[in-house]
């Protein structure tokens, strides 16, 4: 489960690199009204919150389940944060200004990076538990 769960990280890792790409090519950033921007940064923040307290929860119990929970919650938190970002950008600001596509490629980079190095340590993780459970399968 935890080898499907990060390879579905890594998956996510490679479409969210593939919006940030097309919104950097396209020199655009979604544009939305104000009443949909305070929505979306309720939910950002709500997601946040959750990812914090799913990280703490699994911190104090070493559960397989748990880390896969926190993991999940985390890449949720961090594409939303980009997400909440590239359209704050684009409705508040100048969406083809140099700034905002300097801001584009840094969080884009940073957000697909720490979502991969979640998919590659659940990976890992997968194949050390996979190792205590069978240690004589070799």
């Amino acid at each position: 489960m935890m080898k499907m769960i990060g390879g579905g990280m890594i998956f996510l890792a490679i479409v969210v690199s593939g919006i940030v790409c097309m919104g950097i090519a396209e020199k655009h950033n979604p544009k939305y009204h104000i009443i949909i921007m305070i929505t979306i940064a309720a939910y950002t923040f709500y997601i946040v919150i959750l990812a914090i307290i799913s990280f703490v929860k699994a911190q104090k119990r070493k559960n397989p389940s748990m880390i896969m929970l926190r993991n999940i919650s985390m890449a949720c938190a961090i594409v939303a944060l980009l997400s909440l970002e590239r359209s704050m950008l684009g409705t508040f600001g100048d969406a083809g200004d140099r700034f905002s596509m300097t801001m584009t490629i840094i969080s884009g980079a940073v957000a697909v990076l720490l979502v991969v190095v979640i998919g590659v340590s659940m990976l890992i993780q997968a194949g050390r538990v996979e190792e205590k459970i069978l240690p004589d399968s070799k």
